[in-house]
């Protein structure tokens, strides 16, 4: 009877790490499907290329292009080989990506799941002095890449206030009930019909600075299938407050566009009239049910083959 003991503790062993094996992706996955981290540099590579100034001069630039706060304002400085005096016009590296056109620079950002936005600086001219171009950012922006699920797509164009140093930023999508009775309860209130059709957008800062440097947010949600009939209407949920938004619908052959602007970040919903919702893409919640199954499968297994090692032995007795 021993044996049998023995036989049946390895085999429930072998299915605990069968199931353990099925679990683990799912939680690998959260991260990188319901999560887009936009971590701030202070500095950003870019290899020796060519550049234009006015006058069409070229020169080199080099190094790493650094952004810095100082006194409440925020700076740009690019390393060069120009002359003192040469205004920067135009250069552009295809394998960084970082692009300066117009007193507008593009940044590239890069998280763990690839690039997760852009960080566009409006500046001042950029005058080459000392071995550097140097100028003051009159605009800081994000602009996000976009987050997927079903047939939906989000995407985000966060503008900042300041660029407080080390800083990060978070879009993830929401599906929080107590922000969605939250937001239903004020759509009523204001008279606005229907549910809440896909799942919400929480656009924060990952630390008290980067929070307080948010100033407005452009969310576009952009919707695959049929437009919804009649009025759809944002709403955000920001410490325990609700508001609506301004919301404006798009439709092209690309399908149907929401734009929302909010006034700092939050947690945003589209109400409408809408005929069906996503399900969610792999978060918390379905991992929880999903090991709740699989723990259920797995408590039945063992029970059915501790039965049947019981029968042998009484069988062999």
């Amino acid at each position: 009877m021993l044996v049998y003991f023995v036989r049946a503790r390895y085999i429930y062993a072998l299915v605990s790490v069968v199931i353990l094996l099925a679990i683990g992706p799912s939680f690998a996955c959260c991260q990188s499907t319901n999560t887009l981290d936009i971590p701030i540099p202070s500095a950003f590579a870019i290899p020796n290329i060519t550049a234009i100034g006015n006058s069409s001069t070229t020169f080199g630039i080099w190094g790493d292009v650094n952004v810095t706060s100082y006194g409440g304002s925020v700076y740009v400085t690019i390393p060069t080989n120009a002359s003192d005096g040469v205004t920067l016009q135009y250069f552009q590296d295809t394998g960084s990506r970082i692009l300066f056109q117009n007193n507008t620079l593009s940044l590239p950002i890069r998280s763990a799941s690839g690039q997760s936005a852009s960080l566009v600086l409006a500046t001042s001219d950029l005058a080459s002095s000392g071995g550097l171009f140097y100028g003051q950012v009159a605009g800081i922006e994000l602009d996000t890449a976009a987050l997927s699920y079903s047939n939906v797509s989000d995407d985000a164009v966060i503008y900042l206030n300041s660029l407080p140093a080390g800083e990060s930023y978070r879009m993830s999508i929401s599906d929080d009930q107590q922000v969605k009775d939250a937001i239903i309860a004020e759509a009523s209130q204001d008279g606005t019909s229907g549910t809440i059709g896909f799942p919400m957008i929480g656009i924060v800062g990952t630390s008290n600075g980067s929070q307080d440097s948010i100033g407005y947010v452009i969310l576009r949600m952009k919707e695959g299938s049929q437009p919804v009939n009649g009025n759809v209407t944002a709403y955000r949920y920001n410490d325990g407050a609700t508001s609506m938004l301004p919301c404006t619908v798009i439709t092209s052959v690309d399908g149907t566009f929401y734009e929302a602007i909010s006034p700092g970040p939050g947690i945003i919903a589209f109400v409408g009239d809408f005929p069906g919702t996503p399900r969610l893409g792999p978060g918390m919640d379905s991992i929880v049910e999903f090991s709740a199954l699989l723990t259920a499968i797995l408590l039945t297994l063992v029970s059915i083959t501790l039965l049947a090692f019981k029968k042998m032995g009484n069988n062999k007795n």
